[in-house]
């Protein structure tokens, strides 16, 4: 029986795996004696933490450990952690595995400090006692702060910087509440705030004045040079629109209510002289003085209708143009709203009246359908005369005493005829052309109506009159021999 050869292909790879495993294992007990080593130094601080409080809370103490300066290393010999006594009291310093101090806790004189660096040596954090306050730095790339968080009397407050370590927002306590502010070249270019009646943001302009203001309340400001140009707002009946001046003074107005809108312009003196707007009695345009009196406006009314008015300086209504039932109507009056004349009209055609100053109609002027009608006289008094012309009729011209009309003279398709009427308002002597024969012709009658004497032209053109008795049945006549 033969022993087999043994195989050195299978003996090289046990041993290199051997080797590896030596090596692992020295790695892991290189680590877990560092960590043994920072437990023992943090187990020494903390004793020598107790040992300090021991000695200051009971005496006397057995076993103190005093020194100035204590120092962790790692198996290097390098110093990886560092207790000692400083200016401002005890010091702890940290170094990483590169030999780079990358963080220390200390006091600086108001409280304590702790400040981290990276592996470039810079300064990525820090956080320390600031007065009676605490405040915590965060550090950009470039080294600058980048955020910073601190607090004063009124409360926190975080500061963000760009990569130039410039300050460019805040959010900090105010007055009410909260307040974030952006910041452009160290000054406050926009805040946004919380106060105890509702939001409040704020811009400011390129010298730190306000030029834009919002309210939580329901009002947009803004402003230039210190003055307010232009507000919206909201009120408990609606949106509301302010334009001012560069003195802050209103010179337009926008209000939106449930009823309708209102729309003002005013004078250098703040006196709303124009306006328009609409509600549940109509809408329209107003136009008012200096002293805030109405002297023009036009309109329409609920029912849609049109409507225009002026007045004097003290607001009496001097002219009037307005819709009626019949059609439109224009009313012009005195300086205290007396009517002077009133022009319209109806279904039959226009109507003009005029007043005297006692406010009667002393004349008018009016359509008849298909003709019309002129008449001028007291209206009070049933006196005066008037001029007619219709369609189908001849043209009539009237005068009227107090018991009605006394002369009627009218143009016929015979020649013009002239009518003189008795109290009881019967024709008692008429003139004109004849109908029944050549020229003119004189009828007189009496107060029953009949014709008595008759004075005209027979068919030889000589004049003749005729002589009747009351029942007109009997008559002489008296004609050119």
């Amino acid at each position: 029986m033969t022993n087999p050869l043994p195989d050195h292909g299978t003996e090289t790879e046990t041993l290199a795996r051997r080797i590896d495993q030596l090596r692992q294992e020295l790695d892991l007990e290189r680590r877990r004696r560092g960590r043994l080593e920072r437990f023992g130094a943090i187990a020494c601080l903390l004793v020598i933490g107790a040992g300090g409080i021991a000695a200051t809370a009971f005496q006397p103490v057995a076993d103190v450990v005093r020194t100035r300066r204590l120092e962790i290393v790692d198996e290097s010999n390098r110093i990886v952690m560092l207790a000692s006594a400083a200016k401002h009291g005890g010091r702890i310093d940290l170094w990483d595995d590169a030999g780079i101090n990358s963080a220390r806790l200390g006091g600086n004189g108001t409280g304590g400090d702790l400040a981290l660096w990276n592996r470039d040596g810079r300064q990525v954090m820090a956080a320390y006692a600031d007065g009676p306050a605490g405040r915590l730095e965060i550090n950009a790339r470039g080294g600058g702060i980048g955020v910073a968080l601190s607090s004063d009397a009124r409360g926190g407050t975080i500061t963000v910087a760009d990569g130039n370590a410039e300050t460019v927002g805040e959010v900090r306590c105010g007055p009410d509440g909260g307040e974030f502010v952006a910041i452009l070249d160290g000054r406050d270019a926009g805040v946004l705030s919380a106060r105890r009646d509702g939001g409040r943001m704020i811009l400011l302009d390129g010298e730190g004045r306000e030029s834009t203001r919002m309210l939580g309340t329901g009002r947009l400001d803004l402003i230039r040079g210190r003055q307010t140009q232009v507000s919206m707002l909201t009120t408990s009946n609606g949106g509301g629109l302010r334009l001012s001046t560069v003195d802050g003074k209103v010179r337009f107005t926008a209000d939106a209510a449930t009823s309708g809108g209102l729309l003002q312009a005013h004078d250098r003196n703040d006196v709303p002289v124009i306006a328009m707007g609409s509600g549940t009695g109509g809408s329209g345009i107003r136009i008012r003085n200096g002293d805030e009196v109405t002297v023009a406006a036009i309109g329409v009314d609920a029912e849609g209708k049109g409507a225009v008015e002026i007045s004097d300086e003290d607001g009496d209504r001097c002219g009037s143009l307005i819709v009626t039932g019949t059609g439109g109507s224009l009313a012009l009056s005195d300086d205290e709203g007396r009517p002077h004349v009133e022009i319209g009209g109806d279904v039959e055609g226009g109507l003009v009246r005029v007043y005297d100053k006692r406010q009667q109609v002393v004349a008018t002027m009016e359509g008849l359908g298909e003709g019309g009608r002129i008449a001028v006289g007291i209206e009070s008094k049933a006196i005066g005369g008037s001029l007619e012309a219709r369609d189908d009729g001849p043209a009539i011209l009237s005068i009227y005493g107090p018991r009605g009309r006394a002369v009627a003279i009218a143009a016929t398709t015979n020649g013009g005829l002239l009518n003189l009427l008795d109290l009881g308002g019967n024709v008692a002597v008429a003139a004109g052309a004849a109908e029944d024969g050549p020229g003119g012709v004189v009828a007189v009658r009496n107060e029953k109506n009949t014709p008595v004497v008759r004075i005209g032209v027979n068919d030889r053109g000589e004049g003749e009159i005729e002589v009747y008795d009351a029942p007109g049945t009997r008559k002489r006549k008296v004609s050119a021999p």
